[in-house]
């Protein structure tokens, strides 16, 4: 059911005119008074977050994800600018040099295919930020086109209830 209605998503999704929230995101108090954010760096079909990158680069420690292994491991690691990242696993941007970061993260943006009212998302189906949730106490907002919201989706006991979920007309903190 969860891979089906995940496959739906994702052709939905590249109908819909690629979005950038960077404002509603630097509005939010949780990012003003973060010192350190973890930021996925977004394909064409996501919400745009290479806005929020540069800005954060000036004024945080800007963290960004590398998957260690196809078990849906992941690491969150530090970046100093974009030269830092190249293009790695599933064509996505990465650090060149993977260490580990193994501070506290303040606050961490969440890639999806869709989203729920009451904060779940579905994912890639590796279970790669699920598992980095599990593990890691931060504030955890989801990125989303309204068109991706739903009032509830799929969702496994291992799933992670996200803080909060954003989308170009709402702001929901769960």
């Amino acid at each position: 059911m969860k891979s089906k209605f995940r496959k739906e998503c994702l052709e939905k999704r590249e109908k819909i005119k690629r979005q950038n929230l960077d404002l509603k995101v630097f509005g939010l108090e949780e990012y003003k008074n973060a010192k350190t954010v973890f930021i996925y760096l977004s394909t064409p079909f996501e919400i745009d977050t290479m806005g929020i990158l540069h800005k954060a680069l000036k004024e945080k420690t800007v963290l960004v994800p590398y998957c260690v292994d196809d078990k849906g491991n992941m690491i969150a690691c530090k970046i100093d600018s974009l030269s830092d990242v190249k293009e790695g696993r599933f064509s996505i941007l990465e650090p060149k040099n993977p260490i580990e970061y193994t501070k506290n993260i303040d606050f961490t943006l969440v890639p999806g295919v869709a989203f729920s009212k009451d904060g779940y998302r579905i994912g890639y189906g590796k279970g790669y930020y699920d598992r980095f949730l599990k593990t890691h106490k931060t504030f955890s907002v989801g990125l989303s086109s309204d068109e991706l919201l739903f009032d509830k989706i799929p969702t496994d006991s291992f799933d992670v209830k996200l803080d909060m979920i954003i989308t170009p007309t709402k702001e929901i903190k769960i």
